[in-house]
């Protein structure tokens, strides 16, 4: 799900209609259920302002909206639109308005109607919500196809063959392909490196550190380790081709392309070369196949994923596992009991649907964060059980202020306590 549709659907699940009393006296003019259209688009695109939403945002409601105005007809009256006219709208944006439009796109017209007409109902402007009855449609964003060992071998046997070239010598293929193999970096990560991000004064291993520039994304900088073999290979693409700042002097694109023709040499034919990065969805959710085990078969999901993870990072110097809501209680669960996992972060856990007595033996450092006005998983009975635990147990808890389960308008505040933690 996008951040956008992140936004939107917490406005709707955190009691964000917000109650009359607190929204009505600052609509102008005043809506009423007689009010078109259009002019409720207008309030609603001040309450959006008002609240602070991120520019992106407002600026997809703006357009969303314009579609559903078109459709139905900007001096409609609130009180006419029903929930078949909106089952038609989808419908249009399918079939009949003869532009695409992509389940991702369509997921969030669907949260955009149901936001802005929830919204109305909220503030008493109409009696029934017609959105109400429509249902979401999640964009599945399928799984990468990714390369079994016979092909990777075969891969790095092809980008090893360019080290050699007698017409051509090229120790760009190889190292790039060794730096995502070993730390599985992003695109963006591997195009932003340094040159002295670079570190080949270690004996056994190369060092490569990951920077991000802008402070609110420091707890992903992080130092990996290279096989000590790699550094005369990248000794000899620094003599190739000479980078005075950035480790590859190219656009990111132009990487791809050098991953896809290496791909083609080693012919691989059923899926592009290029960058990827882990993605696990527990089962039955997504396109994970079986069925919700209430926790018990999700255990074995997490243990399943932290197994491939470190089977590509064998020398991770810690594994920090950490876990939202439902993700939270399964990753306690599944870091208390492994002992490669060193610590544990659980970010809305919800304590009154879950056994949490396993706590009682856990020692390992473990940050719970939580929002005070949550209420899908309330605060208070995750306090109830931590003040039973013993001493070593070993945990904090950060309360955020004015925060819902979702963390709609305290982001940076999560933010600060798991770097805090993390550090």
């Amino acid at each position: 799900m996008t951040m956008i549709d992140n936004q939107i659907v917490n406005t709707i699940n955190t009691a964000e209609p917000i109650a009359a009393p607190a929204v009505t006296p600052t609509l102008a003019p005043p809506l009423r259920a007689d009010s078109t259209l259009v002019a409720a688009v207008g309030a609603f695109d001040e309450y959006m302002v008002r609240k602070g939403f991120s520019e992106n945002t407002i600026k997809a409601f703006r357009n969303d909206l314009k579609i559903v105005q078109d459709f139905l007809g900007s001096d409609t009256r609130l009180h006419q639109v029903n929930t078949q006219h909106l089952h038609d709208f989808l419908d249009w944006l399918q079939h009949s308005r003869g532009k695409p439009c992509s389940a991702k796109s369509l997921a969030r017209r669907i949260t955009t109607i149901k936001v802005f007409f929830g919204w109305l109902h909220g503030i008493g402007v109409i009696g029934t919500d017609p959105a109400d009855p429509v249902v979401q449609q999640p964009a599945r964003t399928p799984l990468p196809v990714i390369l079994g060992d016979p092909e990777i071998d075969h891969l790095i046997s092809t980008a090893q063959a360019y080290l050699s070239d007698e017409a051509k010598p090229d120790a760009r293929p190889y190292l790039l392909i060794n730096l995502l193999l070993e730390t599985g970096m992003k695109k963006a990560e591997c195009a932003r490196l340094l040159i002295s991000d670079v570190d080949l004064s270690g004996a056994d291993a190369v060092e490569i550190t990951v920077r991000y520039p802008d402070e609110r994304h420091a707890h992903k900088n992080r130092s990996m380790s290279l096989a000590g073999e790699l550094a005369p290979i990248v000794q000899q693409y620094l003599e190739q081709y000479k980078p005075e700042n950035f480790l590859f002097e190219c656009t990111p694109r132009n990487l791809e392309y050098v991953l896809d023709e290496v791909g083609r040499k080693a012919e691989i034919h059923h899926t592009q070369v290029g960058f990827e990065t882990l993605r696990f969805n527990f089962r039955g959710v997504g396109a994970s196949t079986g069925e919700y085990d209430e926790g018990k078969g999700e255990c074995d999901d997490a243990r399943v994923a932290l197994d491939y993870l470190l089977s590509v990072q064998p020398h991770a110097r810690e594994v920090l596992l950490a876990g939202f809501s439902f993700g939270s209680v399964v990753g306690l669960r599944v870091g208390c009991a492994d002992e490669r996992v060193q610590r544990l972060i659980a970010i809305g856990a919800p304590a009154r649907l879950s056994t949490l007595e396993f706590l009682q033996a856990c020692t390992k450092p473990k940050l719970f964060v939580h929002g005070e006005l949550d209420e899908i998983a309330p605060l208070a009975p995750l306090e109830d059980i931590l003040q039973q635990l013993p001493a070593t147990t070993n945990y904090q808890l950060v309360r955020i202020a004015n925060a819902g389960h979702f963390f709609d308008d305290q982001a940076n505040e999560l933010m600060t306590a798991i770097r805090e933690f993390a550090a």
